[in-house]
């Protein structure tokens, strides 16, 4: 589900940053060399309970905070929200979901991203929302979907790209928010990525 925007302030940042490389010779092989564009993270990030409506049953992991359950549930839950950051933000590059839209230097801090187990979601299994204040996405998941890759990974994939800043308020991408956020989905589900079949991840539909 595609999230209502507000005006943000749009800062230029790519998915990988290209240094060039020198014009090779006989003797010098070509290379190019990846700019690492994010501060070293931390090993866990920071949990915000004042993103989105917070709550007193919930469960942790290095990257997420999943509300409205602390078993088997929120723990299948976390297991596919880190597989999906291990591949997507630590093997593809794209920027982590622990910065803030805000975040002019990508230096922190490093926040988790809220997911609500909610009972009830009126016209769809899941949503995207994102926090003004603290330029954070969470999410709003069905309680019969949060261990589904086309449910949670899709709009887990709209928090990557809304944390990719460029994407946000532009009238060329507008039409494009779902169909990336299918192409989320859809690595987690059917991709031979080293990086997805090597995840202990929930691979069905």
């Amino acid at each position: 589900m595609v999230p209502t925007k507000s005006a943000f302030v749009g800062l230029t940042l790519c998915t990988l940053c290209v240094i060039a490389a020198p014009t090779p010779t006989s003797e010098e092989p070509a290379t190019v060399v990846l700019e690492a564009r994010q501060a070293q993270a931390p090993a866990t990030f920071t949990a915000n309970p004042n993103i989105g409506p917070g709550g007193s049953t919930y469960k942790d992991s290095a990257h997420f905070r999943v509300y409205g359950d602390s078993g088997t549930l929120a723990d299948n839950t976390l297991k596919l929200l880190e597989g999906a950051y291990s591949c997507f933000v630590g093997s593809l590059g794209w920027r982590s979901s622990g910065h803030s839209y805000n975040d002019a230097n990508d230096a922190g801090p490093w926040t988790k991203v809220n997911l609500y187990i909610v009972n009830d979601l009126p016209g769809a299994a899941g949503v995207m929302h994102s926090d003004y204040n603290t330029g954070m996405a969470w999410l709003e998941v069905q309680k019969s979907y949060p261990t589904i890759p086309g449910v949670t990974v899709h709009e887990y994939g709209h928090g990557l790209t809304y944390h990719e800043k460029y994407w946000v308020d532009q009238s060329r991408t507008g039409a494009w928010w779902e169909t990336l956020a299918n192409w989320f989905a859809d690595t987690v589900r059917v991709s031979s990525l080293s990086c997805v079949s090597q995840a202990d991840i929930h691979r069905g539909y």
